[in-house]
Protein backbone atom coordinates (compact mmCIF):
# COMPACT_ATOMS: atom_id res chain seq x y z
CA UNK A 1 0.00 0.00 0.00
CA UNK A 2 1.39 3.35 -0.97
CA UNK A 3 1.64 6.41 1.22
CA UNK A 4 -0.99 8.30 -0.78
CA UNK A 5 -3.41 5.38 -0.77
CA UNK A 6 -3.54 5.56 3.02
CA UNK A 7 -4.68 9.17 2.67
CA UNK A 8 -7.31 8.15 0.11
CA UNK A 9 -8.72 5.53 2.48
CA UNK A 10 -8.78 8.02 5.36
CA UNK A 11 -10.46 10.64 3.17
CA UNK A 12 -13.16 8.19 2.10
CA UNK A 13 -13.92 7.46 5.77
CA UNK A 14 -14.07 11.17 6.61
CA UNK A 15 -16.42 11.88 3.67
CA UNK A 16 -18.72 9.05 4.75
CA UNK A 17 -18.78 10.20 8.37
CA UNK A 18 -19.50 13.79 7.29
CA UNK A 19 -22.57 12.55 5.40
CA UNK A 20 -23.59 10.52 8.44
CA UNK A 21 -23.24 13.55 10.73
CA UNK A 22 -25.34 15.68 8.34
CA UNK A 23 -28.15 13.12 8.49
CA UNK A 24 -27.89 12.88 12.28
CA UNK A 25 -28.13 16.67 12.62
CA UNK A 26 -31.18 16.65 10.34
CA UNK A 27 -32.76 13.96 12.54
CA UNK A 28 -32.10 16.04 15.67
CA UNK A 29 -33.43 19.23 14.10
CA UNK A 30 -36.67 17.49 13.08
CA UNK A 31 -37.12 15.34 16.20
CA UNK A 32 -40.31 17.18 17.19
CA UNK A 33 -41.69 17.77 13.69
CA UNK A 34 -45.21 16.40 13.62
CA UNK A 35 -46.25 17.42 10.12
CA UNK A 36 -44.11 17.26 6.98
CA UNK A 37 -44.97 18.19 3.40
CA UNK A 38 -46.31 14.64 2.99
CA UNK A 39 -48.72 15.22 5.89
CA UNK A 40 -47.21 12.78 8.37
CA UNK A 41 -44.59 13.05 11.07
CA UNK A 42 -40.89 13.29 10.27
CA UNK A 43 -39.34 9.85 9.84
CA UNK A 44 -35.75 9.35 10.98
CA UNK A 45 -33.18 8.80 8.24
CA UNK A 46 -30.24 6.39 8.26
CA UNK A 47 -27.06 6.38 6.19
CA UNK A 48 -26.09 3.08 4.59
CA UNK A 49 -22.32 2.66 4.22
CA UNK A 50 -20.45 0.05 2.23
CA UNK A 51 -16.86 -0.95 1.56
CA UNK A 52 -15.33 0.47 -1.58
CA UNK A 53 -12.45 -1.46 -3.19
CA UNK A 54 -9.39 0.72 -3.73
CA UNK A 55 -6.77 0.19 -6.41
CA UNK A 56 -3.61 -1.14 -4.85
CA UNK A 57 -0.07 -0.68 -6.09
CA UNK A 58 1.09 -3.84 -4.30
CA UNK A 59 0.18 -7.06 -6.09
CA UNK A 60 -0.29 -9.07 -2.87
CA UNK A 61 -2.81 -6.51 -1.53
CA UNK A 62 -4.88 -6.30 -4.69
CA UNK A 63 -8.56 -6.21 -3.72
CA UNK A 64 -7.78 -6.40 0.00
CA UNK A 65 -7.70 -2.66 0.69
CA UNK A 66 -11.06 -0.93 1.09
CA UNK A 67 -12.33 2.55 1.64
CA UNK A 68 -15.87 3.53 2.63
CA UNK A 69 -18.62 5.11 0.57
CA UNK A 70 -22.22 6.12 1.17
CA UNK A 71 -24.51 3.65 -0.55
CA UNK A 72 -27.63 5.64 0.23
CA UNK A 73 -29.87 7.30 2.77
CA UNK A 74 -33.11 5.60 3.72
CA UNK A 75 -36.02 6.48 5.98
CA UNK A 76 -36.68 4.43 9.08
CA UNK A 77 -39.50 1.92 8.56
CA UNK A 78 -40.65 1.87 12.19
CA UNK A 79 -43.96 3.49 13.03
CA UNK A 80 -43.63 6.86 14.79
Amino acid sequence: MSFLQGFEISASGLRSQRSRMNVISSNLANAETTRTADGGPYLRKQVILRAQPMESFDAHLEGAVHGVEVQGVQQDTKTP
